[in-house]
């Protein structure tokens, strides 16, 4: 393209096609800028990604363009965006029919120095006016909350491990400084790695080794002896933020992130006093604004930090705006604590409502939580529904944007049978274990030293509970074995130890009932018993 516009004569044409990467990215910034103050864009046809048959997936995105060597300060050029469209030939016809009629809603015109006023100067066409205005009048991300990358370990696979992979005790999830980690002696903390999808609260995976103030990865070295550590923003370990991953392949999301965690640079993080402030935020970045304005100054799937310190901040009332955010938070976090992959899981949600040993109907049971959790998913879309409301009013897009939010874009769950029984299955032999109990909440025993938290006297199983010894309700493998078996050869074996189970949770008279329930959950056949079916799961 430098070369095409140096040789060009003066008045000349050139047309090209490209990736689009120059159009957007913050190392063609410069390019961006001669092309503006030196050319004129005639036309440029967008296609994105898929434009060529030959050409699959989603990283080459491709542009096609006319400049003019001479700048025409008030000329309007004409933008055809076919980004949205993935089939090349689909592309095709909208172009070819997009030339016999500009009207229409995927044809651009604007002025090429109107780029100047979106910071980074990217080409982006399609900027709402409204939205244009916004980046003149609101105040940039940066000037109001600090976005910082964090910590990169040098190998991860020797530093990283999913929280249950290790001894829990020798993990701390309440430190607020390095001070506070340092007198913890623990060797794990959280680490915030970004992760899929998830808004609002969630995707605490993994813990780091940071013990001694990472000793261990600050003196790490590679194969070549060099060492790969960068100690990034130590300063902002451990503190509440807002929270987001570089690759948004899936859609920008945002979360709030607890006290206690150190982030590393593909969580991305942003750090603020204000707890309000903090959270108003939040709830504008999950809006649709977001993925609106992001899409605008980088459509890559890489979401870099320059990206975030660039978006438009215009402010209003708070608390309203703050209610719903903090509600969201707080349905957002029960759902994640509703599974044994959360840290903070207590206890499994079918034995949440009802008394141990009364008859209950696990049918029942299920309806009971299916129904609350189609009630905290309606309740979570119809609150971002009028947060996106709230701030498409506010940005003036309301020709751009919709508040409507598509049942897929929720990121808790609903209630689904199968699913949720595995995950019951799967808590009884996590009590069988000693991992978690019928008699106390949250996690019993998960390493360490197994005589600290059972004990077996006077032919019976005790548990250590903050209240001192009291009687386990089911018999604990002592050993850590329970026999898996095609028959009933065993006294104590998986199938045998989990009807026990199932008759102390959901009491006798309704045993055979609870039974046939899960087994035709777990897809009996006609010819099998619920027992049958149960041990062949197992």
């Amino acid at each position: 393209m430098e070369l095409g516009s140096v040789y060009l004569k003066k008045n000349g044409f050139m047309g090209m096609i490209t990736q689009h990467s120059w159009m957007f990215l913050s190392s063609y910034k410069r390019l961006r800028k001669r092309v503006i103050n030196n050319c004129t864009i005639y036309n440029m046809v967008h296609l994105g990604p898929h434009a060529f048959e030959e050409i699959a997936g989603e990283v080459v995105q491709s542009v096609s363009f006319l400049f003019r060597n001479i700048n025409i300060l008030d000329y309007k050029g004409t933008y055809i965006r076919l980004v949205d469209w993935e089939n090349p030939k689909e592309k095709e016809e909208k172009l070819l029919r997009t030339t016999e009629n500009l009207n229409i809603k995927h044809v651009y015109t604007t002025k090429t120095k109107e780029f100047t006023k979106i910071p980074g100067i990217p080409i982006a066409y399609w900027a709402n006016p409204n939205l244009i205005e916004a980046f003149e009048k609101g105040k940039p991300m940066n000037f109001i909350i600090e976005p910082k990358v964090g910590l990169q370990s040098g190998d991860n696979n020797r530093f990283l491990r999913l929280w249950y992979e290790v001894k829990f005790s020798m993990v701390n999830f309440q430190s607020e400084s390095i001070r506070d980690s340092l007198s913890s002696k623990a060797k794990w903390f959280p680490y915030n790695k970004g992760g899929a999808r998830r808004q609002w609260y969630g995707n605490y995976d993994y813990v780091v080794n940071w013990e001694n103030d990472g000793f261990e990865i600050r003196n790490f070295k590679d194969a070549g002896g060099k060492v790969r550590f960068r100690p990034q923003n130590t300063d902002y370990y451990f503190r509440g933020a807002i929270t987001w991953s570089l690759i948004t392949n899936g859609g920008f999301s945002i979360r709030y992130r607890e006290t206690g965690n150190i982030h590393d640079v593909a969580g991305m993080s942003a750090f603020i006093n204000d707890h309000d402030k903090l959270m108003y935020l939040l709830g504008l970045m999950s809006t649709k604004i977001s993925n609106y304005v992001f899409k605008l100054l980088n459509p890559t799937i890489n979401l870099q930090v320059g990206d975030f310190n660039n978006f438009p901040v215009l402010f209003i009332e708070y608390k309203p705006i703050i209610k719903l955010v903090k509600t969201n938070i707080d349905i957002s976090k029960q759902e994640w604590h509703s599974f044994e992959t959360s840290w903070d899981f207590k206890t499994h949600p079918f034995l949440k409502h009802l008394d141990l040993g009364e008859n209950h109907k696990l049918s029942n049971i299920f309806t009971i939580w299916e129904t609350e959790t189609e009630e905290a998913f309606n309740q979570l879309k119809a609150n971002e529904e009028e947060l996106n409301r709230i701030f498409i009013e506010i940005y003036g897009l309301q020709d751009e944007l919709t508040p409507k939010v598509e049942d897929k874009d929720i990121t808790i769950s609903k209630a689904a049978r199968e699913r949720d029984i595995k995950s019951f299955i799967s808590y009884a032999v996590g009590c069988m274990f000693g991992r978690y109990s019928l008699d106390e909440d949250s996690l019993i025993y998960a390493g360490g030293d197994f005589g600290d938290k059972f004990r077996f006297k006077n032919g019976c199983w005790e548990i250590k509970t903050e209240k001192g010894r009291k009687k386990s309700s089911i018999d604990i493998a002592e050993h850590n074995v329970i026999p898996i078996a095609d028959g009933n050869y065993f006294e104590d074996d998986a199938l045998e130890r989990f009807v026990n189970f199932i008759e102390l949770s959901f009491g006798k008279e309704t045993l055979e009932e609870n039974l046939e329930y899960i087994a035709e959950t777990l897809g009996k056949k006609a010819n099998e018993t619920s027992r049958q079916a149960i041990r062949k799961y197992f």
